[in-house]
């Protein structure tokens, strides 16, 4: 299978996000060992950022943006954003408890008593109050150090660095397969690779996909679920393949 044109969120699958003007092998979904190489990947649709293939085999893969769950691979990015919330919490939390344990630590501190000096002899016609007299010495200021300038580098590749830490989380820029199709509802002890279906078509459109099985006329929807385009009565994201209800379609078959 060959892929060309945008590639900002990793849609065409090459393991980079470089748009790319001239088709370009999609290694990751060449043909297994044994297979004659002609027909591996028979089925391929686009969605807005994303892509979705089927392979003779009916397996199912998908890649690219995967905010709204379009790669059916679970909230991801929700996932991420939950932890790095979790983690500011601690962080705001930890630096809380040490400005309040360096507070305690600085009333414990004690306070230090005023120095007497020897009481200087008046001059003729000039008042001198008690206060003066007793009033401690004043510290000579510390010097300060000389500050040294050290030059700081820009880190260039920080923003691409950031974009780098969400790679497998906002956005998947290699093929992934989808085996929740038939995961999900594997028994304990079920034998996966026996009880493994065969995907006969797919659909993909904005943010969201379709998938239909052979033999079984399952449906399954999952992404983005605004305006109730997933068909399962909700308007809400769905992260991994949701099989539909047969009666949605009046016991008629789906092909």
């Amino acid at each position: 299978m060959f892929a060309w044109g945008l590639n900002n969120w990793g849609q065409l699958g090459l393991g980079d996000r470089f748009n790319t003007c001239t088709p370009k092998r999609v290694k990751d979904l060449d043909p297994i060992d044994g297979d004659n190489g002609k027909d591996y990947v028979v089925d391929i649709q686009g969605g807005e950022h994303h892509s979705i293939a089927r392979t003779k085999d009916g397996l199912v893969y998908c890649w690219g943006k995967n905010d709204e769950g379009q790669c059916g691979l679970g909230d991801t990015y929700g996932d991420y954003r939950k932890q790095k919330k979790k983690e500011e919490m601690e962080k705001a939390l930890k630096e809380e408890e040490e400005k309040k344990r360096e507070a305690e630590e600085k009333a414990k501190e004690p306070v230090p008593e005023p120095v007497a000096v020897a009481p200087v002899a008046p001059v003729e016609g000039a008042e001198v109050s008690a206060d003066a007299v007793m009033a401690p010495a004043e510290p000579a200021p510390a010097e300060k150090p000389a500050e040294v300038k050290k030059s700081v580098k820009k880190n260039k590749s920080s923003a691409s660095n950031k974009e780098d830490d969400l790679k497998y989380i906002f956005y998947f820029y290699r093929p992934q397969l989808i085996d929740q199709l038939w995961k999900l509802e594997l028994a304990e002890g079920d034998d996966a690779a026996k009880c493994q279906k065969k995907c006969t078509h797919i659909a993909a459109a904005g943010h969201y996909n379709y998938a239909v099985m052979e033999g079984s006329n399952e449906v399954y929807s999952w992404g983005m679920g605004e305006n109730y385009v997933l068909g399962n009565r909700d308007d809400c994201n769905q992260f991994t393949p949701y099989l539909l209800d047969p009666r949605m379609f009046e016991e008629n078959p789906v092909v």
